[in-house]
């Protein structure tokens, strides 16, 4: 499913990472090649270990980052973003996820509306 929606978001154009090998991803599991595929294409950060650990519960954290990657977003290097204000009270600003829940909660423009790159909407609609 990841893969086919990141097909529909240009994000098989790139070219994928290659050499991936997990202890813990099992080539008969039914999820195999979707897995492979997202992390392939960088969807899914499985980050240090070499595991990729298939029987855990995948995060809010871990949701919110693979949606962001999929959408060809980077919270790190997003303008604007370092410096706006914390519209969160139950998220603290030192959360390892906070950019990426941030990111993904900010109101954006689409492309294909404004015929320029994605961008953050910074108008108060109230």
């Amino acid at each position: 499913m990841l893969s086919r929606i990141a097909a529909l978001h240009g994000k098989y154009e790139m070219e994928p990472e290659t050499g991936i090998f997990y202890d813990d991803l099992n080539p008969n599991a039914w999820y195999y090649e979707e897995v492979l595929s997202a992390i392939r294409f960088g969807i899914i950060d499985t980050g240090e270990g070499g595991s990729f650990r298939p029987n855990e519960r995948v995060t809010r954290a871990e949701s919110v980052g693979m949606i962001n990657r999929l959408l060809g977003r980077d919270p790190e290097t997003a303008a604007g973003l370092q410096s706006m204000a914390s519209p969160f009270s139950d998220v603290r600003t030192s959360h390892p996820a906070y950019l990426h829940i941030l990111e993904a909660s900010v109101q954006h423009e689409h492309p294909e509306e404004r015929h320029a790159a994605e961008g953050y909407n910074t108008e108060d609609e109230g």
